[in-house]
């Protein structure tokens, strides 16, 4: 009987360290997902429903930058995105560099920092832009998710 009752205490420990480690306890690791998820295939797990992108796109030369976001919860449930494709027309992106990330956690929350270049091209005129994405995560259900992303793209 103490044997199968330890038995159950080991084994109630290895699946907490086993679920510890699994993809997604890492803030770095949710980061790095949503980083190399296309577009269309977010893993949206990964998100608190309540969450929030901000988006900051820096032009410079002058002009004003342009700021938006949205909630998470709005994007899914988004079934026509027609105009930011249009917007987008003519742009291609040409090399994309693999995102250094850095991480720091507290209790309870964190922040991964993602920086990546981008080569681009934009109706025949190439260039270089910086992404940075600031990803704030919080525990929620003994896994790290995405309350807040700030992404800025700078083509200065």
């Amino acid at each position: 009987m103490i044997l199968r009752i330890l038995a159950s205490l080991v084994g109630i420990a290895l699946a907490g360290g086993l679920a510890l480690a699994a993809p997604g306890s890492d803030p770095k690791a949710v980061a790095e997902r949503q980083l190399s998820a296309p577009d269309s295939q977010n893993a949206w797990s990964d998100w608190d429903p309540e969450a929030i992108h901000t988006i900051t796109v820096k032009y410079g030369q002058g002009q004003p930058d342009d700021h938006f976001s949205y909630s998470v919860a709005e994007w899914i449930g988004q079934k026509d995105d027609t105009g930011f494709v249009q917007a987008l027309q003519g742009y291609v992106e040409t090399d994309r560099s693999p995102p250094r990330i850095v991480t720091t956690e507290e209790p309870g929350s964190a922040t991964a920092t993602a920086i990546t270049t981008v080569n681009y091209d934009w109706q025949g005129h190439a260039g270089t832009m910086r992404q940075t994405d600031r990803f704030s995560l919080k525990r929620k259900g003994g896994k790290w998710v995405i309350r807040a992303l700030d992404t800025t793209k700078d083509y200065r």
